[in-house]
């Protein structure tokens, strides 16, 4: 994905991808995670090469997710994650071997706002990762009944407390 010329400026083309490479290389790994019901999620810290990500890896760390992250919050750690990581490759880079990707690849198609349609046919708890990967603004969960199209948004209430569960 980046010309030869262009990598070849730099001593280092790091990359962080949400990914336990060479498995889910392409587009929006974490979300195509989520949707594949995973909540530990696994963050590949490699050098980057002309191919699309590939190149030897220095660091693989598991970020754990309770499964009720919305796309804002899964933004927000994901970041928070990846400055932990190249927090840790800095302080440890004499140190960390650059290692090859090992195993089967796999690779994520980019996602369109087609895939925030919802099914109909399926119940919310079916379609609650769908709901927690969309993208309220840009691309919301929608659903089309009749000829009509609707349009979800999902919130977190910070009022809410739940009651705690009755003995069985």
């Amino acid at each position: 994905m980046i010309p030869e010329q262009y990598l070849k400026q730099h001593r280092h083309n790091l990359v962080i991808h949400a990914a336990d490479l060479p498995q889910g290389k392409g587009w929006a790994p974490l979300t195509w995670q989520v949707l594949e019901g995973k909540n530990d999620i696994v963050f590949t810290l490699f050098e980057a090469d002309a191919s699309t990500d590939n190149g030897p890896f220095y660091l693989k760390k598991t970020l754990h997710l309770s499964g009720y992250e919305l796309a804002p919050e899964l933004r927000a750690l994901q970041a928070q994650f990846c400055i932990s990581m190249c927090k840790e490759y800095l302080a440890h880079q004499d140190t960390l071997p650059a290692q090859p990707q090992k195993g089967r690849e796999s690779f994520y198609r980019k996602r369109t706002a087609a895939d925030s349609q919802m099914d109909l046919a399926q119940t919310l708890e079916q379609q609650f990762n769908l709901l927690r990967t969309v993208d309220n603004n840009d691309y919301p969960a929608f659903f089309i009944k009749d000829g009509h199209k609707y349009i979800l948004k999902i919130y977190h209430d910070p009022e809410f407390t739940p009651k705690p569960q009755e003995a069985q």
